[in-house]
């Protein structure tokens, strides 16, 4: 992490535009709500750098900028990016809105939720940079009736550790149980590991109740080598149009894009 800001790639400004379209669709889809909630579990410093130099808000200050928001709710563990996102928040005409946690979010979530109305729309950003967001806190989220979910799955993570008996703990708390043990038996036909992984995960999200947008950006390195799979899931309808219009309107080059469930 920078001075200011954490290190950011093509991949980071495909989830701020997201967030940016997204936010004020959500808005609008409910403005029938008394209350509404956004849920930034790991958060960052507030700021972004990108590899050309250039800087741009990070989603909690995309979504601070948002006055309909009832309450926000911030989590970073990283004392530095905690301490750099702590100013920042101080210095917006909303921070009386906000509640910040330097703490897992994990651990922290519980608190959240019994500060969240049980059927007030909430966004729930989990954009964690590896395999840190636990299945535990993916089925806490998704008890709640209007809860919207945008996932970073790291496939590429799991991959790194299928072979690592010392991550296999870490592994078991990423899926809630030991099913990708037999991710090979899950690859479907045209499937590479990789997609296969993050099938499995959306299967375990639809076997929640969530319903999953089909269109998932997929993040990859100059080399083309798949890193991780943003993906949307919520039990409302209404969000499920708006997050796949969204999707829709990204111009973003080829191979930029994936739809692991098409294939």
């Amino acid at each position: 992490m920078g001075e200011d800001g954490r290190k950011a790639h093509q991949w980071t400004a495909d989830k701020l535009d997201f967030l940016e379209k997204y936010i004020p669709a959500f808005i609008k889809a409910t403005k029938r709500a008394t209350k509404r909630y956004y849920v930034d579990g790991f958060a960052g410093p507030g700021i972004n750098e990108f590899e050309d130099g250039s800087k741009r808000r990070g989603s909690p200050l995309i979504a601070l900028d948002q006055e309909e928001f009832t309450r926000f709710f911030f989590v970073e563990k990283d004392a530095d990016a905690f301490q750099a996102l702590q100013e920042k928040v101080a210095a917006h005409p909303n921070a009386g809105k906000v509640t910040l946690y330097n703490d897992d979010f994990n651990e922290v979530l519980p608190k959240i939720l019994w500060q969240i109305e049980e059927r007030s729309p909430t966004i729930f950003l989990l954009d964690p940079e590896g395999l840190e967001l636990e299945w535990r806190s993916v089925q806490a989220i998704a008890q709640r009736e209007k809860a919207d979910l945008f996932i970073l799955i790291s496939a590429s993570g799991v991959l790194r550790n299928l072979e690592n008996e010392h991550a296999h703990q870490t592994l078991a708390a990423f899926f809630g149980d030991e099913s990708w043990k037999a991710i090979d038996e899950h690859k479907k036909v045209g499937m590479d590991r990789y997609h296969a992984i993050v099938d499995l995960y959306l299967e375990k999200l639809e076997s929640l109740g969530l319903t999953v947008a089909k269109r998932v950006i997929t993040a990859h390195t100059s080399k083309k080598v798949k890193l991780h799979s943003l993906v949307f899931a919520a039990k409302n309808d209404v969000a499920i149009k708006i997050a796949e219009d969204v999707l829709k309107e990204f111009q973003l080059p080829p191979g930029k894009r994936d739809m692991p469930r098409l294939l």
